[in-house]
Protein backbone atom coordinates (compact mmCIF):
# COMPACT_ATOMS: atom_id res chain seq x y z
CA UNK A 1 0.00 0.00 0.00
CA UNK A 2 1.10 3.50 -0.79
CA UNK A 3 1.68 6.25 1.69
CA UNK A 4 -0.59 9.21 1.01
CA UNK A 5 -0.53 12.76 2.34
CA UNK A 6 -2.70 13.41 5.37
CA UNK A 7 -6.36 14.03 4.60
CA UNK A 8 -7.25 17.61 3.74
CA UNK A 9 -10.58 18.24 5.46
CA UNK A 10 -13.08 20.93 4.62
CA UNK A 11 -14.29 22.82 7.73
CA UNK A 12 -17.89 23.04 6.51
CA UNK A 13 -19.27 19.72 5.20
CA UNK A 14 -21.55 21.52 2.72
CA UNK A 15 -18.99 23.94 1.27
CA UNK A 16 -15.94 23.75 -0.95
CA UNK A 17 -15.30 20.00 -1.28
CA UNK A 18 -14.11 20.49 -4.86
CA UNK A 19 -11.40 22.93 -3.81
CA UNK A 20 -10.10 20.59 -1.11
CA UNK A 21 -10.05 17.67 -3.53
CA UNK A 22 -8.24 19.71 -6.22
CA UNK A 23 -5.56 20.74 -3.72
CA UNK A 24 -5.28 17.21 -2.31
CA UNK A 25 -4.73 15.75 -5.77
CA UNK A 26 -1.85 18.19 -6.25
CA UNK A 27 -0.44 17.19 -2.86
CA UNK A 28 -0.77 13.50 -3.71
CA UNK A 29 1.24 14.16 -6.87
CA UNK A 30 4.05 15.88 -4.97
CA UNK A 31 2.94 19.51 -4.71
CA UNK A 32 2.66 20.04 -0.95
CA UNK A 33 2.09 23.79 -1.30
CA UNK A 34 -1.30 23.39 -3.04
CA UNK A 35 -4.21 24.75 -0.98
CA UNK A 36 -7.99 24.82 -1.15
CA UNK A 37 -7.81 28.60 -0.86
CA UNK A 38 -5.64 28.80 -3.98
CA UNK A 39 -7.99 26.43 -5.83
CA UNK A 40 -10.92 28.67 -4.86
CA UNK A 41 -9.05 31.78 -6.05
CA UNK A 42 -8.37 29.93 -9.30
CA UNK A 43 -12.13 29.32 -9.67
CA UNK A 44 -12.93 32.92 -8.71
CA UNK A 45 -10.62 34.00 -11.54
CA UNK A 46 -12.91 32.21 -13.99
CA UNK A 47 -11.23 28.80 -14.30
CA UNK A 48 -12.82 25.58 -13.01
CA UNK A 49 -10.92 23.87 -10.19
CA UNK A 50 -10.67 20.73 -12.36
CA UNK A 51 -7.88 22.64 -14.13
CA UNK A 52 -6.13 23.87 -10.95
CA UNK A 53 -3.58 20.99 -10.89
CA UNK A 54 -2.41 21.86 -14.40
CA UNK A 55 -0.50 24.90 -13.11
CA UNK A 56 1.80 22.42 -11.31
CA UNK A 57 2.49 20.51 -14.53
CA UNK A 58 -0.07 17.84 -13.68
CA UNK A 59 -1.82 16.31 -16.68
CA UNK A 60 -5.57 15.73 -16.77
CA UNK A 61 -8.13 13.67 -18.63
CA UNK A 62 -11.65 14.97 -17.89
CA UNK A 63 -15.10 13.46 -18.29
CA UNK A 64 -16.21 16.29 -20.57
CA UNK A 65 -13.71 15.00 -23.14
CA UNK A 66 -15.52 11.61 -23.05
CA UNK A 67 -19.11 12.62 -22.36
CA UNK A 68 -20.60 9.68 -24.28
CA UNK A 69 -18.28 7.01 -22.86
CA UNK A 70 -20.23 5.06 -20.23
CA UNK A 71 -17.26 4.01 -18.07
CA UNK A 72 -16.95 7.60 -16.80
CA UNK A 73 -20.39 7.17 -15.21
CA UNK A 74 -19.08 4.15 -13.32
CA UNK A 75 -21.28 1.12 -12.65
CA UNK A 76 -20.05 -2.45 -11.95
CA UNK A 77 -18.36 -2.85 -15.33
CA UNK A 78 -16.09 0.15 -14.66
CA UNK A 79 -14.08 -1.48 -11.87
CA UNK A 80 -11.35 -2.83 -14.16
CA UNK A 81 -11.04 0.55 -15.87
CA UNK A 82 -10.74 2.37 -12.53
CA UNK A 83 -8.15 -0.15 -11.33
CA UNK A 84 -6.11 0.19 -14.53
CA UNK A 85 -5.97 3.96 -14.06
CA UNK A 86 -4.98 3.61 -10.41
CA UNK A 87 -2.39 0.97 -11.23
CA UNK A 88 -0.88 3.35 -13.80
CA UNK A 89 -0.24 5.85 -10.98
CA UNK A 90 -3.15 8.13 -11.75
CA UNK A 91 -5.24 9.86 -9.09
CA UNK A 92 -8.91 10.41 -9.78
CA UNK A 93 -11.51 12.96 -8.87
CA UNK A 94 -14.99 11.48 -8.58
CA UNK A 95 -18.42 12.86 -7.89
CA UNK A 96 -20.42 10.77 -5.42
CA UNK A 97 -23.82 11.24 -3.85
CA UNK A 98 -23.74 10.64 -0.10
CA UNK A 99 -27.15 12.32 0.05
CA UNK A 100 -29.69 13.00 -2.69
CA UNK A 101 -29.45 16.74 -2.05
CA UNK A 102 -25.84 17.34 -2.97
CA UNK A 103 -23.05 16.00 -5.15
CA UNK A 104 -19.73 15.56 -3.33
CA UNK A 105 -16.17 15.47 -4.72
CA UNK A 106 -13.65 12.86 -3.53
CA UNK A 107 -10.12 11.92 -4.57
CA UNK A 108 -9.77 8.32 -5.79
CA UNK A 109 -6.40 7.00 -4.67
CA UNK A 110 -5.89 3.27 -4.52
CA UNK A 111 -7.41 -0.13 -5.24
CA UNK A 112 -7.64 -2.01 -1.96
CA UNK A 113 -8.74 -5.28 -3.54
CA UNK A 114 -11.84 -6.87 -2.11
CA UNK A 115 -11.94 -4.30 0.71
CA UNK A 116 -12.77 -1.53 -1.76
CA UNK A 117 -11.23 1.70 -2.99
CA UNK A 118 -9.26 4.23 -0.94
CA UNK A 119 -10.73 7.71 -1.18
CA UNK A 120 -9.78 11.04 0.32
CA UNK A 121 -13.16 12.42 1.25
CA UNK A 122 -12.73 16.02 2.42
CA UNK A 123 -15.65 15.51 4.81
CA UNK A 124 -14.48 12.18 6.26
CA UNK A 125 -10.75 11.81 5.63
CA UNK A 126 -8.93 8.84 4.13
CA UNK A 127 -11.57 6.13 3.90
CA UNK A 128 -11.95 2.78 2.15
CA UNK A 129 -15.38 2.48 0.55
CA UNK A 130 -16.73 -0.80 -0.82
CA UNK A 131 -16.51 -1.19 -4.57
CA UNK A 132 -20.24 -1.90 -4.70
CA UNK A 133 -21.05 1.52 -3.23
CA UNK A 134 -18.39 3.45 -5.18
CA UNK A 135 -19.40 1.96 -8.53
CA UNK A 136 -23.13 2.34 -7.86
CA UNK A 137 -25.28 4.71 -9.80
CA UNK A 138 -26.11 6.70 -6.66
CA UNK A 139 -29.65 8.05 -6.39
CA UNK A 140 -30.19 8.19 -10.17
CA UNK A 141 -31.99 10.93 -12.08
CA UNK A 142 -30.52 14.33 -12.99
CA UNK A 143 -29.72 17.49 -11.08
CA UNK A 144 -29.68 20.85 -12.82
CA UNK A 145 -26.01 20.30 -13.74
CA UNK A 146 -24.94 16.66 -13.49
CA UNK A 147 -26.51 13.24 -13.73
CA UNK A 148 -27.23 12.08 -10.18
CA UNK A 149 -24.87 9.15 -10.49
CA UNK A 150 -21.44 8.40 -9.12
CA UNK A 151 -19.03 9.38 -11.88
CA UNK A 152 -15.39 10.00 -12.55
CA UNK A 153 -14.81 13.71 -13.00
CA UNK A 154 -11.15 13.53 -14.04
CA UNK A 155 -7.94 11.52 -13.86
CA UNK A 156 -4.60 13.21 -13.07
CA UNK A 157 -0.97 12.18 -13.35
CA UNK A 158 2.45 13.75 -13.18
CA UNK A 159 4.92 12.67 -15.85
CA UNK A 160 8.25 11.55 -14.43
CA UNK A 161 6.88 11.06 -10.93
CA UNK A 162 7.89 7.39 -10.99
CA UNK A 163 7.61 5.39 -7.80
CA UNK A 164 5.23 7.78 -5.97
CA UNK A 165 5.39 7.50 -2.18
CA UNK A 166 7.20 4.17 -2.27
CA UNK A 167 4.72 2.42 -4.56
CA UNK A 168 6.09 -0.11 -6.96
CA UNK A 169 3.37 0.41 -9.53
CA UNK A 170 4.62 -2.31 -11.85
CA UNK A 171 4.23 -4.88 -9.08
CA UNK A 172 0.60 -3.99 -8.35
CA UNK A 173 -2.21 -5.91 -9.90
CA UNK A 174 -5.88 -5.18 -9.98
CA UNK A 175 -7.87 -8.27 -9.16
CA UNK A 176 -11.31 -8.07 -10.69
CA UNK A 177 -13.74 -10.93 -10.29
CA UNK A 178 -16.41 -11.22 -12.99
CA UNK A 179 -19.23 -10.59 -10.51
CA UNK A 180 -17.29 -8.18 -8.29
CA UNK A 181 -19.16 -5.16 -7.18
Amino acid sequence: MATWPDAYLQPDPKEDCGYYVAAYICRALGHADATAEAAKAFRDAGKHELHYPEQFGVERDGWFQHIKEPLWYLGPLARGWVCERLDAGQVGRAIVWRTTEMAHAVAVLEDRGDAGVLLMDPGRGLIVEPWKWFLSIGPGGHSNVLPMTHMMDAWYWQEGLGDRYGQNLSARTCRVEPDAG
